[in-house]
């Protein structure tokens, strides 16, 4: 049986996944604010290499995405979980994991009278997660890997117009389906 995570296994009944979840938002609601800055910066910076190694790969299939365009974002879907693991391995902290733990601790009534605490929490992580994010943009520029064709410059122009003509439900959806799990 693999180590337990958070004091539970795979083969815990549901109740005790809910009752380590709740947990855990109440200590990170706790962690101190350079414990929320380095790790909420971690987050965004390892999210942010997981699209630019899935942005590579996916412009750099080739002939792959115009034949089988449904192989190539399969390519790109199995690159990207590369931030995931980062922020696992890490414990780096992503916004998306306080909104579902801090969540669930804050409607359990675990955070009574740690409302305004909590709130900058969530914000908190927000902003380092997106100040993290963007300098590995600014680091990605910088280097001039964003120039070369046809790896990510016209992929990712592509990519951007796509999410940028789409509906504001649309997008709005598949930022929901993203982050279900």
């Amino acid at each position: 049986e693999p180590p337990a995570r958070l004091g539970v296994s795979l083969t815990d009944p549901p109740a005790k996944f809910v009752g380590a979840s709740i947990e855990s938002g109440v200590q990170k609601v706790d962690y101190q604010w350079y414990d929320n800055t380095y790790n909420g910066f971690l987050g965004g910076a390892f999210i942010a290499l997981g699209g630019f190694f899935a942005n590579m790969t996916a412009g750099g299939c080739g002939t792959i995405a115009s034949d089988n365009p449904g192989l190539m974002r399969l390519i790109a879907g199995l690159v990207f979980p590369f931030g995931l693991a980062m922020i696992i391995l890490t414990g780096a902290e992503l916004v998306t994991s306080s909104f579902s733990t801090v969540g669930q601790a804050w409607f359990a009534g675990e955070l009574k009278g740690k409302n305004i605490r909590t709130l900058i929490n969530i914000i908190h992580i927000y902003f380092m997660n997106f100040v993290g994010s963007m300098v590995v943009v600014g680091l990605i520029y910088g280097s001039g890997v964003v120039e070369i064709d046809p790896y990510t410059k016209g992929f990712s122009l592509g990519l951007a117009n796509i999410k940028m003509t789409a509906s504001f439900g649309e997008n709005l959806i598949r930022g929901i389906v993203c982050n279900w799990l």
